[in-house]
């Protein structure tokens, strides 16, 4: 193999995966970083071998290596040089052999990912899990031998530029505006998401909302898995091609149809509860392409639901509190509210809207919440458009101070919802470090009513 220079930018989760990658590799490696390396990053570099190079130096990083490979969360200028881009996907699907399974969607994606994991070891099957979730996609070529899968959760941004991505079994969640401040318009959000699928071959599986169908039928002719949780109907059954496969929801049960017969593959009493149903009927879907319904046990209720969604976090003079600080767009606020509906809910609401018109949405509420509370650096905003749409709100700059107001109003039998709908980058690192604070505001009126 050819040594060659590589240059890293970004020394995130994603940016040390790639740099002990290439590592291995025999390359060449820098990396450059608009912040200094801490003193354990130091060390890393140290070990590695690594050159690091700051942002101010940023056209000698370019012009000095020969390939350049860009965290997903950088937006790259019109100027790159895209000659010498190298996707961290695509080094993952050059290097890794055996089957692979993706995820994406607007929601849902990690939900989908860590249950169906769960799932496969329970089965006593190997699975790497990685990707969006946390873990560096390359960090899992070390488990490869002993896997039978890889699993990866990939975000638009992971997946607009790849041109090697084909997996065995693509689940693809849903489809709603996100992320426009990156992709500008919703048609290149859309491409972004179908690079998922769009370079499998005849024999590997797709797994797409019906939604989707006219859109997608657009782009490729084959035959594709589709799913929908609206009630049962002909008229999704008209959108389907006899070579198709479709999985629905008829009353009670999680439906098959496919070679004009009807299957029941499971029943909604035997799965926990999730934000979206659909979370389930996907991860239905891909045991049984995979072949691996049979060995399901006959109950779900022991598996793990991921913290922060639509987490029970407490009951308290017979209020109950819920995070789900997860939720980053309106989509999945709403989806919570309707969860929790027919009980009183106070909702705080908040975070970044990502280039997505939330105050358009407001409305929606209406009548299903029985006031908003708004914090963060939009809260005027969403004030504003709730005050317009006739719901109750109050407009707060922290979660603390929402969280005090809404709990000082809430009366027996309401719940208190942290469902903001948007990013948590105005006020927190993360969704974790915003749904951690929620619960600590929680534990904090149980501690003092315990004291008291």
């Amino acid at each position: 193999m050819e040594i060659k220079k590589y240059g890293v930018w970004g020394l995130g989760v994603v940016g040390k995966s790639v740099l002990k990658y290439l590592h291995t590799q025999n390359h060449l490696l820098s990396v450059m970083d608009q912040r200094e390396p801490t003193e354990e990053e130091k060390k890393f570099l140290a070990a590695y071998d690594i050159t690091f190079m700051r942002q101010s130096e940023q056209e000698f990083f370019f012009n000095s290596n020969d390939y350049i490979v860009a965290s997903p969360g950088i937006a790259r200028g019109p100027s790159f040089n895209t000659f010498k881009i190298k996707e961290e996907l695509d080094l993952f699907c050059e290097a890794w052999s055996k089957p692979l399974i993706t995820v994406t969607g607007s929601l849902g994606k990690t939900s989908t990912v860590e249950l169906l994991s769960q799932l496969l070891k329970k089965m006593s099957i190997s699975v790497a899990t990685g990707g969006n979730i946390g873990t560096g996609m390359l960090d899992l070529l070390v488990h490869q031998e002993r896997s039978s899968y890889a699993l990866l959760e990939l975000s638009s941004f992971q997946l607009e530029n790849t041109t090697h991505c084909a997996p065995d079994l693509a689940l693809w969640t849903n489809f709603y505006p996100n992320h426009l401040d990156r992709h500008l318009t919703l048609e290149q959000y859309f491409l972004a998401k179908y690079n998922s699928i769009r370079y499998q071959k005849t024999t590997q599986k797709a797994v797409v909302p019906i939604t989707l169908e006219s859109r997608l039928r657009t782009y490729t002719n084959r035959p594709l898995n589709f799913f929908s949780i609206e009630p049962f109907n002909d008229r999704n059954l008209s959108r389907i091609r006899s070579d198709d496969t479709f999985y629905g929801k008829k009353g009670t049960e999680f439906i098959k149809i496919s070679d004009k017969k009807e299957e029941v593959i499971a029943l909604t009493r035997d799965l926990p509860a999730l934000s979206f149903l659909e979370n389930w009927l996907i991860i239905l879907a891909a045991l049984d392409i995979l072949s691996k319904r049979s060995g399901l046990p006959t109950t779900l209720y022991d598996v793990n639901i991921p913290e922060h969604r639509l987490e029970k976090v407490a009951v308290l003079e017979g209020i109950t509190f819920y995070n789900d600080s997860k939720s980053s767009i309106f989509e999945a606020t709403y989806a919570a509210v309707g969860s929790l509906q027919p009980h009183p809910i106070n909702l705080l609401l908040g975070g970044v809207s990502k280039g997505v018109a939330r105050t358009e949405l407001i409305h929606l509420l209406k009548n299903k919440v029985k006031a908003l509370y708004c914090f963060g650096t939009e809260a005027l905003e969403l004030h504003q458009a709730a005050l317009k749409a006739g719901i109750e709100s109050r407009a707060y700059s922290s979660l603390d101070e929402a969280f005090k107001s809404c709990y000082a109003h809430a009366t027996h039998g309401d719940s208190i919802l942290l469902s903001p709908g948007g990013a948590s980058f105005d006020l927190y690192k993360n969704y974790k470090e915003r749904g951690s604070a929620f619960k600590e505001l929680v534990n904090g009126i149980l501690s003092n009513n315990i004291s008291s």
